[in-house]
Order: structure tokens, then sequence, then C-alpha cells
């Protein structure tokens, strides 16, 4: 759909209401340095995404679809979405329809993503490593594994490696300042364990 600025406004208030209504501050829509549109949208759509709110964010996509807007990055999100909720079917099928398009862009993101998301029965199995490995109390194993699976957390990963990569990142403490944010306490655990690992690089470089 080619964007108005009446249309682009629609858009807005319509994406602005729903936030309202589930609850939800937009961190994109509305901001003095946003113009209204789908790009703006596609922001709000990943933000919310990555907070955790997927139904949010398929809702978000659900409300530009139904007023006209189209683009391939909206399908790519909402099978980012689906994939956050365990519904990887129906994101690969959205992602093998996406290989063929002729933006070449949207072509490579998808096989990309493709070879992500079938690689990810791997990453249940290391999720499960890691658990045996801490209730083994054998921190000096588990942690290079984990550090490994959050310097690789832009992919699509096994429910299992995300949800326990959760379940560590909510044991941080949130920064003096700053509220609680998902994003930000996986960020202070990465942080944390690659501080932790650098002496053991550097030793092996000596």
């Amino acid at each position: 759909m080619k964007e108005s600025s009446s249309h682009s406004v629609i858009l807005r208030q319509a994406l602005l209401e729903h936030c309202r209504l589930a609850g939800w501050t937009p961190r994109h829509i509305g901001e003095v340095d946003s113009d209204p549109g789908l790009e703006e949208a596609l922001l709000e759509i990943i933000a919310t995404r990555e907070a955790e709110a997927s139904r949010l964010s398929l809702e978000l996509i659900d409300i530009c679809e139904r007023l006209g807007w189209q683009s391939p990055w909206l399908l790519d999100n909402r099978a980012r979405g689906f994939v956050h909720l365990g519904r990887d079917p129906e994101a690969l099928a959205i992602w093998n329809q996406l290989s063929g398009h002729t933006d070449p862009a949207v072509a490579s993101t998808a096989e990309s993503t493709i070879s992500d998301l079938q690689a990810r029965p791997a990453a249940a199995v290391l999720a499960n490593r890691i658990r045996q490995l801490r209730e083994r109390n054998e921190p000096e194993r588990w942690k290079p594994l984990l550090l490994e699976a959050l310097l690789n957390s832009h992919v699509p990963m096994a429910q299992e490696l995300a949800t326990l990569i959760e379940d560590l990142a909510s044991e941080q403490p949130t920064p003096p300042g700053c509220t609680w944010d998902s994003e930000l306490l996986k960020q202070e655990l990465t942080l944390q364990l690659f501080e932790e690992q650098l002496p053991r690089w550097e030793a092996r470089l000596r």
C-alpha cells in the first residue's frame, strides 16, 4: 500500500489505541522524531515481541493488514511472532513463501532464518546440557556455553533455550535507575559472563 498522510495518521491512531487498551506504553509510535506510517509500526511490532509481548506484536500486525497495509516485513515479523509462541510450522510456511520474494533482502532474510530455525533442535540439546551442568554446580563448564548462546540470541532458538535464558536473566538485579526490562537484563547477564570468561581467554593466549 502506498503511504499517504491520512492513511498513516489513521494507522498511528489505531495502533496507539490498541496499545492503550493492552496496557502497553509505545516506545516508537507517536514519538516526536517519528513519522506516522509503516516504519514506526514495524519498530513497535519488533519492540513488543522483544519484550516478550508476542501476542500484542501479532495484534499490531493484524491492525496494519486490516487497514490495508502490506509489506513482506510485516509477514517476516508475523513469522517471528509465531516462533516466539511455539508455532514453528506456521512461521516456516511464511518464510518459505518469502524465500522466493523478488526483493533480495527479503529472500535472503527468509532463507537465513529458515536455516536458523531448522538448527533449533541442537539449541534444545544445548539448553538441557546447561541445565544439567548448573544442577551439578559446574559453572566453569555451563557459563561458556550460556555465553555462546547469548551472543547468538538474535536468531530464533529452541523454546527450551529461550526460557532458560529468560530465567537466568530474571535473576539479575535491575541496574539502579532503570525499570525492569527483559532485554536489559539479558545484556547485563551477557556482560557479566563475558567479564568472567575474559581472564580465562587471556590466560590461554599467554
